[in-house]
């Protein structure tokens, strides 16, 4: 294959706020850093890096790529993201048996978690 995975690449206005969040979020490391870029790596090496460059430019709609982080315990996942930073958000489209749950980063970027016992947690829009 020519072409491999390397990188998702996030814009972000407060790139100290988005690197705290995505690496205390996912336990990934800095791998390198200057003024406007942090390149965020998995120490485990089970997933490609994700970096975040600076843009002075605000988020105002509905990205059109998002992550979806799958948790053994979905609720204390939650809880966990939201005392770092993560917003739950309404979100129109749930079904009954949904196994998801939306919710941003500091900047509202989305993201979705993904496991059992997250109907408490829902806000329908």
């Amino acid at each position: 294959m020519a072409l491999q995975f390397y990188s998702t690449v996030l814009n972000v206005q407060d790139l100290k706020r988005a690197r705290d969040f995505w690496s205390a979020a996912l336990g990934f490391k800095v791998r390198h850093e200057n003024s406007d870029w942090v390149t965020l790596e998995d120490p485990n090496k089970e997933w490609a890096r994700l970096a975040l460059q600076l843009t002075d430019k605000p988020k105002t709609e509905l990205n059109r790529l998002h992550f979806d982080l799958v948790a053994d315990d979905a609720p204390a996942e939650v809880a966990r993201l939201k005392s770092i930073g993560g917003i739950i958000i309404p979100w129109a489209f749930y079904e009954p048996d949904s196994d998801f749950l939306v919710m941003t980063d500091p900047e509202g970027n989305e993201f979705c978690v993904v496991g059992e016992n997250l109907e408490q947690f829902r806000i329908k829009a």
